[in-house]
């Protein structure tokens, strides 16, 4: 053990200066077992081992040394702890400090402490513990107290106070030690983030003289343009009577703060927050700091600056449409901001000629109201922008509301075409469009009148709530000839509407009609293809018809067997040369004879001739292969049109170190194999083989893609059997160390020991070896050093370094048997 003194000012404080002794801790994990011992007295007002960060251990999280501190050149900043962490200090030497301030009835421990402002549970800030563990003297982590820190500040120093009770005084009055130690415990919330600070452990005596400060409340919001009061209550404690002036820090932009009284001797100040009317606003901590007897504590609010009172307006929805005649609404809802509860009374402007608007309720200290939009049957149509204002407590909104008129619900009927000629024995149609206005949507039905002597009409349908109707004149042979005006009639939602059609009644003419078997005919380059052309005479037209076809692809030429006949049947041929023009094409077939032209269509299709060909498939179409080794895909002839040539193979692309082989190289088909062998120094990485099929003019590939890996490198690792051993000084002890090879590995292992405890040697059997395994033999010398120790066991083969960990521990030789 090695002990470290430090001379430090001193003053009479018995167990505060004790207490509150400098104290240096080894850090963690160096690995010896060292106690560390400040000799040296403190003021009540100095940390106990807070000004180095390795004063204290913490069993989680990540400490440093911050300046944000009470007193001393710096404080103890934890981040991040998780959960349950212990922060311990190290060993105080009674001998070199004065502790007769334990025997003080009323003394108690205090701590300066801050916790971080982030914290996941609002409603659970954790706790902190304070435990006393002095073993020498039969004290094992004696438990003080538990401060629970819900409720308290954030981010701020606060004073945590610990009461010693007279267990622990008794224990310790008029005894020597070297292994005091104090336990901080901190409970923090899973998932809190952000610094735990600790500064300034001290011993206050039952008759210290200090301060605290409390504000009520500590929530305080004011308005802008106005002011809001806290209570600051001051606790004096040992007698303390100076006077304590006050300040204020954090105060948010615009905020002012002014206490009465600025310095007191008394328990109390009210401090009075001012915010301008144009005061930053949201929430702020503002700390309340006070000053006096050479001591200074703070307390905080949690101060937010509120908007002035305010209102706005907005309307939903903010478009709306009155049909003329009718009503329709909005709700205009008020937004109240900065407390503002007035009464609101509503007007409207800008509303078009024959409307009007009502408000239900016209005023409200509610949040909202309906306005009512009335058209008379002669109000203006058409768009216009409502402006609905909002007056109370001397202010005034508005909103938009973008309004349109429109007509009552009607509708208009028109006939397309609206002048119709229908032959006897035969029928024609008009189709009825209906337009619809206003909403209109209700079923109309249809009649007609005016229709001439044996003619009828037919609706389809007859009624809708669709936009249009067919109607169907039918006249019978005898129908009566002329012209005549026929009306017709909608009627639904009480309208009833027409329109008219000029229909008039004719003889049938003389005629003729086209028809084609087959209406559709394919047609191959250098082939021909017929179709039979049909005359169908009407009331026995007598006149001959001369046949002609247009619309012929380039290539292609038609005849007709007869050309012209008075008769009803033709013959087209269609030829097309070897070059024709390939592709879809109308042919028209057109009659003409007796003054008229009449024609029928024929849809073609030139094909080009077969042209036989070939292409390549691969599978599988993508190979991954490793370095030394091999790899195949099948390589398969797809015949187009009856190709059964020979095809020869080649590749291209191949990676540096890759060949190919095909088997068989020419073949007739179906397929290849094709094995790429790949070297062990083939270039890693991704390529494209591109695999060549020839036959004689006609040149076809296919891709493959390709990923060369580099060959896994051999290996080795260590294992110990048993990996833990337990001796005694002067015994040995053996365990086996097993060769575990990786990727092939089977080179020589030659294996050393490190980190052997003072007495210990060890022996390998054999040295070095293959595998699998050689027995590692640890003898203890009879003064062997006693304790744990991680033995190192090294396995080294070429450049290959592996390493595996035996625990060891030695204990004493056992004392002979009294």
């Amino acid at each position: 053990m090695r002990v470290i003194s430090a001379y430090v000012r001193t003053a009479g404080l018995g167990l505060a200066a004790a207490l509150a002794s400098g104290i240096a801790c080894e850090p963690a994990g160096d690995g010896d077992d060292d106690v560390v011992t400040i000799v040296g007295a403190l003021t009540s007002q100095d940390v106990l081992g807070f000004e180095t960060v390795d004063s204290w251990r913490a069993a989680s999280g990540t400490a440093a040394s911050t300046t944000t501190r009470t007193q001393g050149a710096a404080a103890f900043a934890l981040t991040a702890p998780v959960g349950f962490t212990n922060i311990v200090s190290a060993a105080i030497d009674s001998t070199a400090a004065n502790l007769v301030g334990l025997s003080n009835a009323g003394s108690v421990l205090a701590v300066d402490f801050v916790q971080p402002t982030q914290q996941p549970n609002p409603f659970f800030l954790g706790s902190l513990q304070l435990l006393v563990n002095v073993p020498s003297r039969s004290v094992f982590n004696q438990f003080l107290a538990q401060v629970e820190l819900t409720g308290r500040p954030v981010g701020t120093f606060q004073t945590l106070r610990f009461a010693v009770p007279d267990s622990l005084r008794n224990a310790l009055r008029g005894a020597t030690f070297t292994d005091l130690t104090f336990t901080l415990a901190l409970n923090a919330p899973t998932g809190a983030t952000g610094t735990y600070i600790f500064d300034n452990l001290r011993v206050l005596g039952a008759t210290t003289a200090d301060f605290t400060l409390a504000a009520n409340p500590a929530s305080v919001s004011v308005t802008r343009g106005a002011s809001a009061s806290a209570a600051i209550s001051i606790a004096r404690v040992g007698g303390f009577g100076s006077s304590v002036a006050l300040t204020a820090a954090g105060l948010p932009a615009g905020v002012t703060a002014t206490f009465n009284p600025t310095s007191t001797t008394g328990n109390s100040s009210t401090v009075t927050f001012t915010a301008s009317a144009t005061a930053t606003l949201g929430p702020a901590t503002v700390t309340i700091t006070g000053t006096g007897g050479g001591l200074a504590r703070t307390t905080t609010i949690a101060l937010t600056v509120n908007a002035a009172p305010n209102f706005t307006l907005a309307a939903n929805p903010a478009s709306v449409t009155v049909v003329r005649g009718a009503s329709a609404t909005s709700t205009v809802s008020i937004t109240r901001t900065g407390g503002f509860a007035g009464a609101v009374a509503f007007t409207a402007t800008g509303l078009p000629a024959g409307v009007t608007a009502t408000f239900n309720p016209a005023s409200t200290t509610g949040n909202s109201t309906v306005v009512t939009f009335t058209a008379t049957a002669t109000a203006a149509l058409g768009p216009a922008t409502v402006t609905v204002t909002g007056t109370g407590g001397g202010l005034t909104r508005t909103t938009a509301i973008a309004l349109t008129v429109n007509a009552a619900p009607d509708f208009s009927l028109a006939a397309d075409p609206a002048s119709v000629t229908l032959v006897q024995g035969a029928s024609a149609t008009s189709t009825v469009t209906i337009t619809r206005t206003g909403g209109f949507a209700g079923a109309v039905a249809f009649t007609a009148t005016g229709l001439p002597a044996g003619v009828t009409a037919a609706f389809n349908p007859v009624s809708t709530t669709g936009n249009s109707t067919v109607v169907t004149f039918t006249a019978a042979a005898t129908a009566a000839l002329g012209p005549a005006t026929v009306t017709v009639t909608g009627t639904g939602g009480g309208l009833t509407r027409t329109t008219t059609i000029a229909l008039t009644v004719v003889t049938p003419p003389g005629d003729f009609a086209l028809s084609t078997v087959p209406v559709g005919l394919t047609l191959e380059q250098g082939a021909t293809a017929f179709a039979a052309i049909t005359i169908i005479r009407i009331d026995g037209f007598p006149s001959s018809v001369v046949l002609g076809a247009t619309g012929l692809p380039a290539g292609v030429t038609a005849t007709f067997a007869p050309p012209a006949t008075t008769g009803t049947d033709s013959t087209l041929t269609l030829t097309a040369s070897s070059t024709a023009t390939p592709g879809a094409a109308v042919i028209t077939i057109t009659g003409t004879g007796g003054g008229l032209t009449r024609t029928v269509n024929i849809d073609l299709l030139v094909t080009t001739a077969p042209v036989q060909d070939f292409a390549l498939a691969a599978n599988p179409t993508g190979l991954g292969v490793v370095q030394g080794d091999t790899a195949s895909s099948t390589i398969s002839i797809i015949s187009i049109d009856g190709f059964a040539g020979p095809v020869s193979f080649a590749t291209s692309g191949l990676p540096s170190g890759v060949t190919a082989t095909f088997s068989p190289p020419v073949t007739t088909g179906p397929d290849t194999l094709l094995t790429l062998t790949v070297a062990s120094t083939a270039t890693v990485g991704p390529a494209t083989v591109t695999v060549i099929g020839t036959s004689g003019a006609l040149v076809r590939t296919v891709d493959i893609a390709l990923f060369v890996n580099a060959a896994p490198p051999q290996d080795f690792f260590l294992t110990a059997n048993p990996s833990g051993l337990g001796l005694v000084q002067g015994d040995a002890a053996t365990t086996t160390i097993s060769i575990v090879p990786s990727n092939g590995f089977a080179g020589v292992v030659s294996f050393a020991a490190s980190g052997l405890p003072d007495g210990v040697t060890a022996t390998f059997s054999p040295p070095a070896t293959s595998g699998p395994d050689t027995l590692l033999t640890l003898t203890v010398s009879s003064t062997a050093t006693v304790g744990p120790a991680t033995v190192t066991i090294t396995g080294t083969s070429s450049a290959l370094v592996r390493t595996v960990d035996v625990a060891v521990f030695i204990n004493p030789t056992l004392p002979a048997a009294l």
